[in-house]
């Protein structure tokens, strides 16, 4: 059952329950008030669970992206590196033939200027691939997170209404008589 259909279920007894008139208070089935309370302290542990399922697969989540955009930083770097080492040695090639020293260096220059803007770019597009994901993971964190506060909101609110107002006992009056 859903908590939440049982939570309006208790709310319409209640409502729908015979009204006391000046006492505010009204009576209801003690049958059916006990079948929903039953039927709450049944579900809410798998609605706990459920809870705790999902920030088990949050923080999952969170760690295979956090692995992933190491993994993908990782590349990055050895890809810079290895395009920074092939252009130096490029450079160093060029620079041993005296005819060509000027050419030379100019291509060096641009291959690492090339490596460094290509690596500058990975970096950018990995950096806005991870605030995305992880934006979408707080989103639906986020989302189930409200969704267990306000269950355990409401349930809290059905509880603490429960215990303030005292329990009416069909046939015992529960507010002063006349005799006191």
């Amino acid at each position: 059952m859903d908590i939440d259909r049982l939570l309006n279920e208790l709310e319409d007894l209640i409502e729908g329950g015979s009204s006391v008139p000046w006492f505010g208070r009204r009576y209801v089935s003690e049958e059916d008030f006990h079948r929903l309370i039953n039927a709450i302290r049944h579900d809410l542990p798998r609605s706990i669970a459920e809870a705790a399922e999902i920030t088990s697969e949050r923080d999952r989540i969170l760690r295979q992206a956090q692995e992933q955009a190491r993994d993908i930083i990782d590349q990055a770097h050895a890809a810079a590196g290895q395009e920074l080492r092939e252009a130096r040695e490029q450079v160093e090639e060029m620079l041993s033939q005296e005819a060509v020293v000027h050419a030379a260096k100019q291509r060096a220059d641009e291959i690492v200027r090339s490596a460094e803007h290509e690596a500058a770019s990975r970096r950018a597009d990995i950096q806005a691939w991870s605030a995305a994901l992880f934006a979408r993971i707080e989103q639906e964190v986020n989302r189930a997170a409200s969704t267990v506060a306000q269950s355990k909101a409401a349930l809290e609110s059905q509880f603490s209404q429960e215990f303030r107002s005292p329990r009416s006992v069909p046939g015992v009056p529960s507010g002063p008589t006349d005799k006191e």
